[in-house]
């Protein structure tokens, strides 16, 4: 939670305080209620030492500390915020750690106009694309600017809350539904990305499955392929090449695609030019976008071409399109070809975050 005290006088005593410590109280008996689980929101005032700043411990780190272990940053816009140096130093230390922090960047900032700010200029990564002050939630009237219920008419600490209006509980179960959201939404990244991690754990080990398909009347580059593959280290799924039109019996489909589902890679074995053009769309690109749709999961493809024959500059472009590879496959090499396709696979998915 990043806010002012508007603590003009320095007395540590300023309603602006008293009014961002009750909202907070509020907020979190919201998010308690809708998530139904604990959930623990920074507050450097908060009556919860597991919540609030050590007095025993430097005060940055203690804030730096807090924000980066934050799944989201929520800013008490005010005046005084604009003005804080402290805050500023807040913003700025929470945007250069989101390359860090796991889960997308995208929408983990959320805003509560505590207080109108008129024509105060806000800083640029509390705008949007088109530079415009990102909307927030409104917690003050239009016309005299100041929160609802300042001066003592906001109480949620206690066992009667006592909201200020029907504004004010509108706006403040809004506030609890987005950040509910965007809590389930981070959790269920996370997920991936940690199973994203393993998938390329084991595409860096060597010790990969891999979805290996062909057609039926190719079954003979299929099992010298397999039988390669297997060489390396590698796992191959399904056993057997795919009887025809496979894809036309919507319970064969599922049962491919939660095969795939187990597998760290697709290879698409190249044999006959007409075919593969087919394949290219139906397998490599409706089949992994199948897979990906039911089980979030994205499968690096590349074409092995075994007759060394495939490979015109018009079908390597449409594979290309499809974010399909190309392995030559009818060289002595080409086994080693297959392990620097994975280990290359591996260091992209990495670099691009585990990213689905």
């Amino acid at each position: 939670m990043s806010y002012s005290h508007g603590d003009i006088e320095g007395t540590g005593d300023s309603l602006l305080a008293h009014w961002s410590v009750e909202f907070v109280h509020g907020l979190h008996k919201f998010l308690v209620g809708i998530l139904e689980e604990p959930v623990s929101i920074f507050l450097d005032v908060s009556k919860n030492p597991a919540t609030a700043v050590n007095p025993m411990a430097p005060l940055d780190e203690e804030l730096t500390a807090a924000l980066d272990h934050a799944a989201l940053l929520q800013i008490l816009m005010t005046p005084a915020y604009l003005k804080s140096s402290w805050c500023a130093r807040e913003l700025a230390h929470w945007t250069a750690g989101q390359p860090k922090k796991r889960g997308s960047p995208q929408n983990r900032i959320a805003v509560a106009r505590v207080w109108g700010t008129k024509d105060r200029p806000w800083p640029p990564a509390l705008k949007d694309q088109s530079k415009n002050d990102l909307p927030g939630f409104t917690f003050h009237d239009r016309q005299d600017q100041m929160p609802w219920g300042y001066g003592g008419g906001l109480r949620y600490r206690g066992r009667r809350p006592v909201p200020p209006n029907d504004r004010f509980l509108d706006e403040i179960r809004k506030l609890a539904i987005y950040l509910t959201k965007r809590l389930i939404e981070l959790k269920t990244e996370i997920k991936q990305q940690k199973a994203a991690q393993e998938e390329v754990r084991q595409l860096q080990a060597g010790n990969a499955t891999i979805y290996l398909y062909a057609r039926q009347e190719h079954g003979n580059f299929w099992q010298s392929t397999s039988d390669v593959l297997k060489g390396l280290g590698l796992q191959v799924l399904p056993g057997e090449p795919e009887p025809p039109d496979a894809d036309d019996d919507e319970r064969q489909r599922k049962q491919l695609a939660r095969t795939a589902s187990q597998c760290q890679a697709m290879l698409l074995v190249g044999v006959d030019g007409l075919a593969l053009d087919a394949d290219l769309y139906v397998i490599g690109y409706d089949r992994r976008n199948y897979v990906r749709s039911l089980y979030q999961k994205a499968l690096p493809c590349a074409v092995v071409d075994r007759t060394g024959t495939l490979g015109t500059e018009a079908r390597k472009s449409r594979a290309s399109k499809l974010q399909i590879d190309w392995i030559e496959g009818a060289s002595p090499e080409w086994p080693g070809n297959v392990e620097a396709w994975i280990k290359r696979r591996a260091s992209a998915q990495a670099a691009d975050g585990y990213r689905l």
